[in-house]
């Protein structure tokens, strides 16, 4: 398995950021090998807003938008694990280091989204 992209997913703070004085980020790592495509994502690094594995329910935008990514790219998801403040998911096919940027745009944007409902 190799690595692809890398890229940081910043969740607003919202009412705590006077407090922790920063955004919280969740690290999203793509990995390939011959047949599938991996997402790990790591939200150890806001486990203090972690609830039932949803930080500040941003974890519902993430999802979604990786679940209308892949269904575009015609790849259905294979399999879905999750260990304390990680999440990995596989999904059949390979794809390209090029889509990477787009990958990170839908997720921001729907975290964006998201977020703006909050309000």
């Amino acid at each position: 398995m190799r690595q692809i992209g890398k890229f940081l997913l910043e969740i607003p703070a919202g009412r705590r950021k006077w407090i922790f004085k920063t955004n919280q980020s969740i690290v999203v790592e793509v990995l390939v090998d011959n047949e599938h495509t991996h997402i790990v994502i790591d939200c150890s690094c806001c486990k203090n807003l972690l609830k039932n594995s949803l930080p500040r329910g941003a974890m519902i935008a993430i999802v979604s938008a990786l679940r209308e990514f892949f269904t575009q790219h015609q790849m259905k998801k294979v399999h879905v694990s999750v260990t304390k403040h990680v999440m990995h998911r596989e999904y059949e096919g390979v794809i390209d280091a090029a889509d990477i940027d787009e990958l990170e745009r839908a997720v921001v944007e729907s975290i964006a989204k998201f977020e703006k409902k909050k309000i």
